[in-house]
């Protein structure tokens, strides 16, 4: 998904996103149904992080989460922000290397390791 798409959807759940400058790289919040995100961080990291908090809005967290939680989130996100197809070309040609994967797809590196961790899962990996 595109950034605009995340927008667009969080639109329809009835969400607003707000990209500021903000201590963490984003939050959302509940009772507000406001996504925050740090227009500081680099663009991939924007929508990444976007991905992650619009999550949390369709299954209703408010506030952190526990570890497995988060990164539940986190595989879950992935799954919305990376293409199988492309991922398969980027695995190729660059191998195991998920920093290198990162860079071709334009996403941080957390959320490789997320998907990577749902191909696993899946037992694709």
């Amino acid at each position: 998904m595109t950034e605009e798409d995340l927008i667009n959807a969080c639109a329809q759940v009835g969400v607003h996103v707000v990209f500021v400058p903000f201590p963490l790289a984003g939050a959302y919040y509940h009772d507000t149904g406001l996504i925050v995100i740090d227009s500081r961080l680099p663009t991939a990291s924007q929508r990444a992080t976007l991905a992650h908090e619009y999550i949390h809005a369709l299954r209703g967290h408010d506030g952190p989460q526990e570890a497995h939680i988060e990164a539940r989130v986190d595989r879950e996100a992935a799954s919305l922000l990376v293409s199988p197809a492309e991922y398969e070309l980027a695995e190729r040609l660059h191998g195991a290397n998920t920093a290198a994967i990162a860079e071709e797809l334009t996403l941080p590196t957390w959320a490789i390791t997320a998907y990577q961790a749902t191909l696993t899962r899946r037992g694709a990996a």
